[in-house]
């Protein structure tokens, strides 16, 4: 953990507060100044941390999706580059499909009538009868 704290900070350009991490990582070796925060932690934690949690749990669902329905658990690309190029096609796939996912259901949307509404013998029946008086 200690390498992929240390490369992420590297990339980014700053130092990182808190490191959020799965139930993988208890009992981990990381000695930095980052506080280590591991998902399903409920003591400690202030609204803004249980934002970033809720957002981390946001991007593991998308990666999952990513891998099964994106081809992205295997790659067949060689070396770093490839990688790379591996990740972005499996993003762009991602993103097409949910444009088409909304088309097609803004498409049935408009080609679907709207039904209109039907009109109740209710108001007949709960309208008061005239008496004869006769």
């Amino acid at each position: 953990m200690n390498d992929t704290i240390s490369q992420a900070e590297k990339v980014c350009g700053t130092k990182a507060e808190r490191v959020y991490v799965d139930r993988g990582y208890r009992g981990h070796d990381y000695e930095g100044d980052a506080k280590v925060m591991i998902s399903g932690q409920k003591r400690g934690l202030t609204a803004q941390m249980k934002r970033e949690l809720k957002r981390r749990s946001a991007i593991e669902a998308t990666i999952g999706h990513m891998k099964t329905d994106g081809r992205l658990d295997r790659n067949f690309l060689n070396g770093k580059n490839g990688d790379a190029i591996n990740a972005l096609l499996a993003a762009a796939g991602h993103n097409l499909r949910l444009i088409l996912n909304a088309l097609i259901i803004l498409l049935l949307w408009i080609t679907n009538p709207i039904p209109k509404p039907v009109k109740s013998n209710i108001c007949v029946l709960l309208r008061p009868r005239a008496t004869s008086m006769a």
